[in-house]
């Protein structure tokens, strides 16, 4: 009979509680944390573990767990939500949070998680810095419009020709993480080289393929 085990994870720790247990425990999201939490998950029979696609946050644990074979699926943090206002619970420490985490994976049929391929994580890296450019670009041309100084306005615009420039270039990394690939069933709607807002965001939808 399997053992579900939930984590509620965050930058530095991460708690873990078992559907059947009052207490969890705590470990340092760290290597040598992973360590120790792998130790304490073998004391139990088919260890089933669910967490929260929290940020970045959960990736160095539900990798690790995956490479040692243990059974870890990444859910949607709404869903955990949902399921805890339909059970009335009222979650107010993290413990709680992960023991309502384990329950939800007892009840619940989920599929395994798996890590992006090395591809796709390369595309986000570089969507993300797209974006931060784009914003970057707009405060700039705001910054433009209602400024007085000439000389100010003059440096201005030189940043914002040479964010233009960085953004063609990411652009060109985009469009050759997406040739490279052998299978790029992920970019069906992309048109390149010109990714608008609009399609980018499917791109962005599409590529968390692990998040239930």
């Amino acid at each position: 009979m399997a053992t579900y085990i939930g984590i509620d994870i965050s930058k530095d720790t991460f708690d873990a509680a078992t559907s059947e247990h009052t207490k969890s425990v705590s470990f340092k999201n760290t290597a040598a944390g992973y360590k120790k939490f792998r130790t304490w998950v073998s004391k139990f029979n088919e260890p089933s573990v669910c967490m929260e696609a929290t940020g970045k946050y959960y990736l160095g644990l539900a990798t690790f767990l995956y490479e040692k074979t243990i059974f870890v699926s990444v859910v949607n943090p709404l869903r955990i939500k949902r399921y805890a206002q339909s059970a009335l619970k009222r979650v107010k420490t993290d413990s709680e949070d992960a023991k309502v985490i384990a329950r939800f994976c007892e009840t619940e049929s989920l599929a395994p998680w798996a890590p992006d391929k090395p591809v796709i994580q390369e595309l986000q890296e570089w969507y993300q810095l797209k974006e931060l450019l784009i914003r970057q670009k707009t405060q700039l041309k705001n910054q433009l419009k209602s400024g007085l100084n000439s000389h100010v306005k003059k440096m201005q615009e030189k940043q914002i020709q040479q964010i233009e420039k960085n953004i063609e270039t990411v652009l060109s990394k985009i469009k050759a993480c997406i040739q490279s690939d052998k299978a790029p069933i992920y970019y069906t709607h992309l048109t390149l080289p010109t990714i608008s807002r609009g399609k980018i965001s499917v791109y962005a939808r599409t590529i968390i393929t692990n998040t239930q």
